[in-house]
């Protein structure tokens, strides 16, 4: 979700897989073509108006909404917007189309950043390809959907602001959706009047929501019942700070994602996830940062922001900095020992064990780490068992 620049040495480096969406839009929607239906638009400072009858079909070269623009659809039953050109939606802005079907497709990727606001009849979004663009402009006309959705590469399909709207559609592979901010039909979505097609099997599919209170994450576990209730997905708590991402250890077996950057430097001595039994859930990090995290592990074995995982446990799309993790064994930055999977992530600081198995990412890996990169001091005062990694 982040463009995420690496600076300093890298004493081990792979590819990192991320999908980077810039920090604000600008500009409104530029080079507009209506392709089809009777429809124009007209500029004014930080406003767009487009007006039309029917349903109308428009190719752009670019869609953005900055924070403060806004872009009203006007009389018309139906819009498509298709972006033609290579960078990806960046929607900070306002989106106004009552009673108005508001179709937006972009292959380079769609984000409704934190300050959209996005109020419309029914609102699809898609990343997907269409197989036959100009057949499906046409088409739109008389029919104003969309049939074959084509095919999704690996952009990302985003909302983190505010969405109101009688129905949802997303087409994608990523797909994080933060349902808090989320009203379809006047209520608060769980789901229903939402179609969302992602890459489900990978764990691409990320329904944020809050749920820790005074009692942590205990039975805060929900699902979500979408596309007619043909599918039910676990949706994923948020964590927003330090204290609650100590708080993980009162549900061990959930689905979490990072809501925004946690500086942990508060914490003199952080509590580590798993740290008296294993972490059996998934930790999606949504290419956001946590920093400053020093973990005091004295004499204790399994030391790391995790400290013992389990087989199908995942941690991804993280970047972790300015760590400093000591231990006796089984000591590393992401976790002492691994038995899951981890995989886009990015660590820097130090790591520390006064016996074996020390370790960048793991101290010791029994399951799988791909796509990392490390720029980690690694101290083992024994002398055995040390890597960049694992």
């Amino acid at each position: 979700m982040k463009n995420r620049q690496r600076l300093g040495k890298t004493t081990v480096a792979i590819v990192v897989s991320t999908l980077a969406f810039s920090n604000c839009a600008w500009g409104l929607p530029q080079g507009g073509t209506v392709v089809t239906g009777n429809g124009s638009y007209t500029s004014s400072g930080n406003q767009m108006d487009i007006t039309g009858t029917g349903n109308v079909s428009v190719k752009w070269d670019s869609f953005n909404v900055a924070a403060g623009e806004t872009v009203n659809f006007k009389n018309m039953n139906a819009i498509l917007n298709y972006v033609t050109g290579r960078q990806g939606s960046d929607i900070f802005g306002a989106l106004n189309g009552q009673g108005v079907h508001v179709f937006l497709i972009n292959p380079n990727g769609i984000l409704f950043g934190k300050t959209a606001q996005v109020n419309v009849g029914s609102l699809t979004a898609s990343t997907k390809s269409l197989s036959d663009v100009d057949a499906a402009l046409q088409n739109f006309k008389n029919s104003a959907g969309i049939s074959d959705f084509g095919i999704a590469g690996t952009a990302e399909l985003v909302n983190m602001g505010k969405l109101e709207a009688d129905t949802l559609r997303f087409e994608g592979s990523r797909i994080v959706l933060d349902t808090d901010n989320i009203k379809l039909g006047g209520d608060d979505f769980d789901g229903s009047n939402a179609v969302i097609n992602g890459d489900f099997a990978n764990g691409n599919v990320v329904l944020g929501y809050t749920a820790h209170d005074a009692n942590g994450y205990a039975g805060k576990d929900k699902n979500f019942d979408i596309n007619g209730g043909a599918q039910s997905v676990k949706g994923y708590m948020w964590v927003t700070n330090a204290e609650q991402l100590q708080d993980i250890n009162t549900n061990l077996s959930g689905n979490y994602a990072l809501k925004n950057d946690i500086d942990a430097s508060s914490i003199n001595s952080f509590i580590l996830i798993s740290a008296d039994s294993t972490f059996k859930g998934t930790f999606d990090g949504l290419e956001n940062e946590i920093k400053n995290v020093i973990v005091n592990g004295g004499n204790g074995s399994y030391k790391g922001l995790f400290g013992q995982t389990a087989s199908g446990s995942v941690i991804r799309n993280l970047t972790l900095s300015n760590c400093n993790i000591s231990g006796y064994q089984a000591v590393g930055a992401v976790v002492g020992q691994n038995n899951g999977l981890i995989e886009n992530v990015a660590v820097s600081g130090i790591v520390s064990g006064t016996s074996k198995y020390t370790g960048g990412i793991v101290g010791i890996n029994a399951g799988i780490i791909k796509n990392a990169e490390v720029d980690i001091t690694v101290n083992n005062t024994s002398g055995g068992y040390s890597g960049g990694i694992t």
